[in-house]
C-alpha cells in the first residue's frame, strides 16, 4: 500500500523533530504562509476537519491529514480522512457548497490569508483532482522507513487501519497517497 501510493516527495518535505515540535499543530504550522499551502488544522465546520494542510498544484489539490507515530492514533487519522472525504463528496453535489463556503470564510478571516481568490475561485479549486494524504511519522527510535521495515512496526491497529483506509478510499471518488514524514 505504501509503495504503490506514495505522495510526491516535494509536498511534505519538512521534518518533524519531536524535540522541537511537540504537537501536531506545531508541525502543521510550519507550512503556514508557504506558497501553495493552506493550513486548516483544527478548523472543523460541521464538526469535520477538511484537512490539516492543503497543498495546491495546477491540476490537483492534496488534502493532508497528519499524525505522529504509527500506532493506535492512526485510527483517528483514518476516521478524519474518511469523514472528510464523505463530507466533501456530499458538498460537491450541492450548487452552494456550504461546507467549502465555511472553510473559505475561515481562511479569509485569518490575518495572513495567502491566496487572493474569490469564493467562486476557491470553490473551483475543488474541481481539480483531489488526493487525500495519509501522513505519519515512524515513532520508532531510528525513524525506520515503514516500506522497508514493516516488521519493526508492531501496532496491528495501525496496520489494519491503513489497510481499511485504503479500502474505504478505493470506493470513494478520491485518490489516497501515503507519506511517512521524516523526523530530521
Amino acid at each position: 500500500i505504501v509503495r504503490n501510493n506514495k505522495l510526491p516527495a516535494h509536498i511534505l518535505n519538512l521534518p518533524w523533530d519531536k524535540n522541537k515540535l511537540k504537537k501536531e499543530a506545531e508541525y502543521n504550522l510550519q507550512y503556514d504562509g508557504l506558497e501553495n499551502y493552506l493550513v486548516l488544522d483544527t478548523f472543523t465546520p460541521d464538526g469535520i476537519e477538511l484537512c490539516d494542510v492543503m497543498y495546491i498544484e495546477k491540476d490537483k489539490i492534496y488534502l493532508i491529514h497528519v499524525k505522529y507515530g504509527f500506532s493506535a492514533p492512526i485510527r483517528e487519522l483514518v476516521n478524519q480522512i474518511t469523514l472528510s472525504a464523505r463530507r466533501l463528496y456530499e458538498d460537491s453535489k450541492s450548487a452552494e457548497k456550504p461546507y467549502l463556503t465555511k472553510i473559505f470564510e475561515f481562511l479569509k478571516a485569518k490575518k495572513n490569508y495567502p491566496l487572493n481568490l474569490s469564493l467562486k475561485e476557491f470553490k473551483e479549486l475543488f474541481e481539480r483532482k483531489i488526493v487525500y494524504v495519509f501522513a505519519f511519522t515512524s515513532g520508532l527510535a531510528n525513524d525506520d522507513n515503514i516500506e522497508e521495515n514493516i516488521e519493526k512496526y508492531k501496532s496491528n491497529i495501525a496496520k489494519y487501519s491503513l489497510i481499511q483506509c485504503r479500502q474505504d478510499m478505493q470506493t470513494s471518488v478520491f485518490d489516497l497517497n501515503i507519506c511517512q514524514i521524516k523526523r530530521k
